[in-house]
């Protein structure tokens, strides 16, 4: 997953989503493959996991089937990734600060989370 970006995604000042690529990896191709079966998660986090020793639930979860990933698929040198532009509607986070990891399912049930990203989102 690359760091997530804050966008401004409608007419009033100030970000309400964020943008963020995320790339599947498997153990038998060097590069970047495509996600055909499982689901995939983006988790949103309020605040920084910075010092801290336990992981807060989710502010919002973004949940994708492979078929759904489909319109977000993109080709590049390094291999296959899913540009994903998310808006948190309703469940703004309070801090100035969100965290953002992405957690695939596969259909056997095996799960596999990336590592989590913090970006700045709201002027305090």
């Amino acid at each position: 997953m690359t760091a997530p970006v804050g966008l401004n995604l409608d007419e009033r000042p100030g970000p309400d989503g964020f943008s963020v690529k995320v790339y599947a990896n498997a153990k038998d191709n060097p590069k970047p493959v495509p996600i055909r079966a499982g689901v995939l998660e983006i988790l949103m986090f309020d605040g920084s996991f910075f010092g801290r020793t336990n992981v807060p639930p989710p502010l919002k979860t973004w949940s994708f089937t492979a078929e759904q990933l489909r319109s977000c698929e993109f080709t590049s040198r390094i291999g296959t990734g899913y540009d994903l532009v998310l808006s948190w509607g309703l469940d703004r986070p309070a801090q100035h600060l969100i965290t953002v990891a992405a957690r695939y399912t596969s259909p056997e049930q095996e799960i596999l989370t990336s590592r989590p990203s913090s970006v700045t989102v709201i002027d305090k």
